[in-house]
């Protein structure tokens, strides 16, 4: 009974642990890329408890060519025209956000635009530290938890107000 009693105790607290976590998270940029394109090739957005920006620049490319793994990536969007409130819009997509976001300091799930099918990125910053997550567009590729997650960034920011 006390194994089971300690065991309960630890689910607990790591739940609570990381919900902590994610109400620590400055901000959250997603959007997608292609390397291999003419035009506008990455449309990348980036969403706090104020704002939710968009950025059709290709900026993004001076990120995978320019800048360390370390650094964040210099976002320079604008606001994206919506009625959606900023606050309430952060915290459902944290709330949804699969563990690994909060476990892992970055990664790559599959190859990312390695045979021009575009990738996702994602990155967040939370207590100061950048996270940088890659992601391909392939689902065979990536892990289930989070091709859920991408495509629910995507419905929620075109859903109609």
């Amino acid at each position: 009974m006390k194994i089971i009693l300690f065991c309960w105790c630890v689910v607990i607290f790591n739940c609570a642990s990381k919900r902590k976590e994610l109400q620590t998270i400055e901000y959250i940029i997603f959007g997608t890329y292609c390397g291999e394109c003419v035009g506008q090739c990455a449309t990348m957005y980036r969403i706090d408890n104020t704002s939710i920006k968009v950025d059709t620049t290709n900026n993004f490319f001076s990120e995978i060519y320019g800048f360390s793994k370390n650094e964040a990536y210099a976002f320079t969007g604008h606001t994206y025209h919506t009625d959606k409130d900023p606050k309430a819009f952060f915290d459902q997509v944290k709330s949804a956000m699969p563990d690994d976001f909060i476990d892992k300091d970055g990664a790559t799930y599959g190859s990312p635009d390695a045979y021009d099918q575009c990738g996702v990125y994602i990155e967040l910053k939370n207590n100061g530290k950048v996270r940088k997550f890659y992601i391909d567009t392939n689902e065979e590729e990536t892990p289930n938890d989070i091709e859920i997650f991408v495509n629910m960034l995507y419905e929620l920011v075109n859903k109609p107000d």
